[in-house]
């Protein structure tokens, strides 16, 4: 049985850092990134070559440099990404009526800042019985963080 694993997107680094250890006390995983990045499987566009998810749910934050949370995730949708659109959110500190109606077609969740973490456990809970935790996650997934890292 492996861990749970989480994706978390956010210019911000002490957002980062909260919501890491939030996941990390509920035994995630988390791996964060400060740039949008839609796909974990390299650099380009293309389809995903993976055959799993690279994560078992991702967090992004609306407003990022060079592209917006909804943006990413339709840029991971037109790149067949695995991870269930169910297990992806979005957070803001403040979002325009016209934002929020571009996100209820996709049945996106959205997370407020400041945060109320009891709404973030009970999307996790809701979520996390859905998780299959004896199905690996991508293999690619580990060549990629590599790369990240200039290991």
């Amino acid at each position: 049985m492996r861990k749970r694993r989480a994706l978390i997107f956010d210019d911000d680094a002490n957002v980062l850092v909260v919501l890491a250890d939030f996941l990390a006390s509920r035994g995630y995983d988390v791996i964060v990134h400060q740039q949008p990045k839609p796909c974990m499987h390299g650099p380009g566009g293309g389809i995903c070559r993976a055959s799993q998810a690279c994560a078992d749910v991702l967090v992004t934050d609306f407003q990022m440099p060079g592209m917006n949370g909804i943006q990413l995730l339709q840029e991971q949708q037109r790149m067949r990404c695995k991870i269930p659109s169910a297990n992806k959110a979005i957070m803001s500190g403040w979002i325009s009526d016209e934002r929020l109606q571009m996100m209820k077609p996709a049945g996106l969740v959205l997370f407020e800042k400041p945060f109320d973490f009891s709404k973030m456990e009970s999307w996790l809970d809701n979520r996390e019985v859905h998780m299959d935790l004896s199905k690996p996650l991508s293999s690619l997934f580990a060549v990629a963080l590599a790369t990240l890292h200039g290991v």
